[in-house]
């Protein structure tokens, strides 16, 4: 039998342990990415949170306290 890839053939233990170090990289790689540490992460992307001086802070009712003879019940 020819030997066509030679002194590049890999055995089998160490191009599964090349696959699951390349499958971890890339999770992490992933991971940092989705956490935002490459620039804003994907989820905030098209969001522009207003100040809180710029919300609609009128619309908001609140009600009357309740006493606290109610709440020790």
């Amino acid at each position: 039998m020819i030997d066509i890839l030679g002194p590049f053939r890999f055995s089998s233990r160490r191009s599964m342990r090349f696959l699951l170090s390349l499958a971890v990289v890339a999770n992490l790689a992933l991971l940092a990415y989705g956490q935002g540490f490459f620039g804003p992460p994907p989820a905030e992307q098209g969001r522009d949170p207003r100040p809180l001086s710029q919300r609609n802070q009128q619309s908001l009712v609140l009600g009357t306290p309740v006493p606290p003879e109610i709440t020790q019940q």
